[in-house]
């Protein structure tokens, strides 16, 4: 596969360049006048196939300043082009073209001779709300617009105010995570139907949160994270600890693990720990958690 051509928009310090590359291509020039630069863009691009969903493989120094005054918010969005070509008809084996979804998938054919070609876009901005790089991946056709079939239906839904497909774009987002994590697209669809929908039962199907959200976690999905402030909420019996556990008798296994679950709860904050309970829940009196009077939080329970 021949990377014959590399397009680069508002990347570092370049403003617009294009290559038409061969076989060999060499680059030379003098000293910072921009050859690593073209490196690092190629590298970056190609590192978000495997990093879709996940942290962005460009960062804010990335972008394009035109002035000094100018910061992330103002940026133009880095959009970088490859296009890969065969050096001539039928060089791509039939596995390759299946899964590239052959003429009708991603790959155009190029007149006069017919040879596959597949054009790639990425495109990265700094959104001014998460404080982040968003990056977006996408296949283009012959004519260079995206292969984004349901892109386009969003926006129409969107713009008529159809929430049918309003949850569209972290959906995407969660998918293409997912299909990372598995190993990319290679990997992840030449697995039987089983080992597929095994890794998809153990992937994470919730999308990023940004970075000024607040998170809602169960206990379990905490542990590992820490927190500036820590609000755990239904510190009652039947809550934490469960009613099975209390089933099972004070001094049992499952007592124990949610002793540890408690623990694990109150040590993710790092500044401030806020606990409630309520006296009620789905209609059911409940008191408050033997743990809150085991740390010393609440009088001796009666």
């Amino acid at each position: 596969m021949l990377l014959t051509s590399l397009k680069i928009e508002n990347y570092r310090g370049i403003k617009a360049l294009e290559l038409v590359l061969g076989p060999t291509t060499v680059l030379v020039g003098e000293n910072n006048c921009g050859k690593t630069t073209v490196l690092h863009a190629l590298r970056s691009c190609l590192s978000t196939l495997r990093s879709a969903g996940r942290a962005s493989p460009f960062e804010e120094f990335d972008l394009h300043f035109d002035s000094k005054a100018a910061d992330p918010t103002t940026a133009p969005p880095i959009v970088i082009t490859l296009t890969f070509e065969e050096s001539k008809a039928g060089e791509w084996s039939d596995d390759v073209e299946q899964r590239l979804g052959g003429d009708g998938g991603v790959i155009a054919l190029m007149p006069p001779d017919d040879r596959s070609r597949v054009q790639m876009r990425v495109t990265a901005q700094y959104l001014a709300m998460s404080q982040e790089i968003e990056t977006v991946f996408e296949f283009l056709d012959a004519a260079g617009n995206p292969l984004a079939y349901f892109d386009s239906v969003e926006r129409e839904s969107r713009d008529s105010g159809d929430e049918q497909y309003a949850e569209y774009p972290s959906e995407r987002a969660v998918w293409q995570s997912i299909i990372r994590e598995i190993g990319g697209e290679d990997d992840a669809y030449s697995l039987s139907l089983g080992q597929f929908l095994q890794e998809l039962a153990l992937a994470n199907k919730t999308p990023d949160a940004p970075a000024n959200s607040v998170r809602c976690l169960t206990v379990h999905s905490s542990k590992g994270l820490e927190f500036q402030h820590v609000y755990l909420v239904g510190m009652s019996e039947d809550q934490l600890p469960s009613f099975q556990s209390k089933k099972s008798g004070d001094d049992s296994r499952e007592m124990q693990e949610e002793r540890r679950n408690c623990f694990v709860a109150i040590t993710r904050t790092l500044e401030t720990l806020t606990m409630s309970y309520g006296e009620k829940y789905n209609g059911w009196r409940k008191s408050p958690s033997r743990f809150l009077f085991e740390m010393g939080l609440l009088g001796a329970k009666q």
